[in-house]
């Protein structure tokens, strides 16, 4: 999964660099040269979805999703393993019921050719696959990062000290 996000996490950086180009392209016909263009809020737009997407599952991986350490850090190292299997359960769930909408989604776009509405016209199937792959990437990154949890020794117990039999 680690290569998968590396090159999703790569990719995006080129996504940025995009988003950065147009809005800036946009700014300057617009107001250095009184001369607007029509599509770059559309562009705009499509590449912040692309960013988010597949962003995902890197985010996953390293744990630098929002959450709230406000109690989590008053507990245990036990205590915080199962939260974070029980977060990362909870990611996978989202992660899973998300694709399976995308697809959905995209599949009936593709079928009826829907377009987006504007001045690109874009085939909506297009935007949509990017909300399947990062949702399944982020699936899929969750679950290995459970496995993870799964594999890794316990934690010694806070107060003795001992580890549980065959986790060393």
């Amino acid at each position: 999964m680690r290569h998968l996000t590396n090159a999703l996490a790569w990719l995006n950086g080129f996504v940025i660099l995009l988003l950065t180009a147009a809005v800036g392209y946009g700014v300057i016909m617009r107001f250095a040269l009184n001369a607007p263009v029509t599509w770059t809020d559309g562009l705009a737009g499509y590449l912040l979805v692309a960013m988010v997407m597949l962003g995902a599952g890197d985010a996953t991986r390293r744990g630098a999703h929002i959450e709230v350490d406000l109690l989590t850090s008053y507990l245990g190292a036990r205590a915080k393993m199962v939260v974070r299997a029980v977060s990362l359960l909870a990611i996978a769930i989202f992660g899973a019921f998300m694709a399976y909408g995308a697809w959905g989604m995209l599949s009936f776009s593709y079928m009826v050719g829907l377009l987006s509405t504007g001045y690109m016209a874009l085939p909506l199937w297009i935007p949509q696959s990017l909300m399947l792959v990062g949702m399944a990437v982020m699936t899929l990154t969750a679950i290995a990062g459970l496995g993870a949890l799964w594999k890794a020794p316990s934690p010694p117990d806070a107060a003795s000290g001992i580890r549980r039999e065959g986790s060393e």
